[in-house]
């Protein structure tokens, strides 16, 4: 079973599809930290507009540990409002770091 056939279908694929983007935007954003503060730009590639507002994907979003224990951490951060409701999504976190047993590797908190 893989870990997207864990996740409940509220609100079906789109809901699946923004929960990975998501995961992949955090990660991204903890494990680049040289790309803070710089903005992402729309590429010629992508269409004229987008479901996506680029400037606050380039926002970090809210987070908590979990569990800093192991070379692979959990954490809960602030996903997009649901139906007017807020969420919270759940993510594994590892990086070459933490998998080296370097502690001072998500002191980001």
């Amino acid at each position: 079973m893989s870990f997207a056939s864990a996740i409940p279908l509220v609100g079906g694929l789109r809901f699946r599809v923004a929960v990975w983007l998501g995961l992949f935007l955090l990660v991204s954003c903890l494990s680049a930290p040289a790309a803070f503060g710089e903005p992402i730009v729309g590429s010629a590639a992508l269409p004229e507009t987008t479901p996506w507002d680029l400037r606050q994907l380039g926002e970090a979003p809210k987070f908590e540990w979990e569990s800093q224990h192991g070379p692979v951490h959990s954490l809960y951060y602030q996903g997009l409002p649901y139906q007017g409701h807020a969420t919270r999504v759940f993510a594994y976190y590892a990086n070459p770091e933490t998998i080296k047993g370097n502690a001072d590797a998500t002191d980001t908190a």
